[in-house]
């Protein structure tokens, strides 16, 4: 076990102990990062591909918690890649692409939320949140897989997707190549934040018809009535 994990067993079991309440987003994310290591650490995982990285808050998680191996993270937007560029250029095993994946190639306006992290291809349901778009690339996975020198022979990929209502998308447009990836991470959808989007009952459904197990249902988020928003799935074929 790591040092970051038997510390945050620790700190969990003391709160526990002390009768005091742990906030539930914590213990759901201790969980998440947990069964994610072993899932990584069981496929012998080498290579990630980070789909919607933002400024590089889960590839940052990855290496806490001991992940020493390559990733490949992609971010359309200009200004969290500029801040993703500066993250990683530190770390040589780390790279990135400034366009989005998706299940075509070619240009297209992505709506910028005022959180970043929270931009989408789709428009948002949201209508207090910004109006604000921003004109990206979108490739599909599989043009640009042979570009990425994955070899087959020696390297266990998983895909990570976080594209705001679009991971069906990116999953779709990996097709060709998808049988090369062992094990995946996707956001999946209750109440769709986004228009158009798929809810987590049909995500779940494509990725089980390509050959992935589910391993673990984690929430990501709920409304004010406690109702789920949306799960984070991590799936292994």
């Amino acid at each position: 076990m790591s040092i970051l994990r038997t510390l945050r067993k620790k700190f969990i079991l003391s709160t526990i102990a002390s009768k005091r309440s742990i906030p539930a987003p914590y213990l759901e994310k201790y969980l998440e990062l947990t069964v994610l290591k072993d899932i990584l650490d069981k496929l012998s995982v080498n290579c990630l591909l980070d789909v919607g990285a933002n400024i590089g808050q889960f590839a940052q998680d990855l290496r806490l918690f001991g992940y020493t191996g390559r990733i490949v993270s992609f971010e359309p937007l200009a200004s969290a890649f500029g801040d993703l560029s500066r993250t990683m250029k530190a770390d040589k095993n780390w790279q990135g692409f400034n366009f989005a994946l998706g299940d075509f190639t070619g240009i297209q306006n992505i709506n910028v939320a005022s959180d970043s992290k929270l931009s989408s291809l789709l428009p948002n349901n949201d209508s207090d949140d910004s109006n604000v778009q921003e004109e990206i690339q979108v490739k599909r996975l599989d043009d640009i897989w042979e570009s990425l020198h994955i070899n087959p022979s020696d390297s266990n990929v998983f895909l990570k997707m976080d594209t705001q209502g679009f991971d069906h998308r990116v999953f779709k447009g990996a097709a060709d190549n998808i049988d090369s990836v062992c094990g995946l991470m996707s956001e999946v959808s209750v109440l769709p934040l986004y228009e158009n989007m798929i809810d987590y009952k049909e995500s779940l459904s494509l990725y089980e018809s390509a050959g992935f197990s589910l391993c673990n249902l984690g929430i990501v988020s709920t409304d004010d009535s406690a109702r789920v928003v949306e799960l984070n799935c991590i799936m292994r074929r």
